[in-house]
């Protein structure tokens, strides 16, 4: 006891303290290579933050110190978004790439990346008159 204050109560709490940190120090040690495996697994972020209880940017810093930097998904290519990038309208391509519409369709969210890749050798290799010369 010092002075007036009884330190066995301090004494008590501060070891009960120091056994929960040793226990929480380890489950992070537990812990950390699951969420790594996470990030590299793609989880989104808000999930590894609900699951695990680390913050947002705790997942970032992890992510960073794995490598991973992006978390944006590639853009998807539409026949539109395809048709704009060489400056034209899409039944323009449809029709230039001889596309049917069983094999794109409007409301189709992405071209396959086989189709894809066969329009865009198609463009890029063709002459100013329209002939394909790959």
């Amino acid at each position: 006891m010092t002075g007036t204050y009884d330190t066995s109560r301090l004494a008590t709490l501060g070891a009960r303290f120091k056994r929960t940190r040793s226990a929480q120090d380890a489950a992070r040690d537990e812990l950390l290579p699951e969420v790594e495996a996470a990030c590299r697994a793609r989880v989104p972020q808000a999930e590894i933050v609900k699951l695990t209880g680390l913050t947002r940017e705790r997942v970032r810093q992890i992510e960073r110190g794995l490598g991973l930097t992006s978390r944006k998904e590639p853009a998807m290519t539409t026949l539109a978004s395809l048709a704009s990038e060489y400056k034209m309208q899409p039944h323009e391509l449809r029709a230039y790439a001889d596309l049917s519409y069983d094999t794109v369709v409007d409301d189709q969210p992405a071209l396959d990346a086989e189709t894809e890749t066969l329009v865009r050798d198609l463009i890029d290799k063709s002459d100013a008159d329209g002939v394909y010369r790959g």
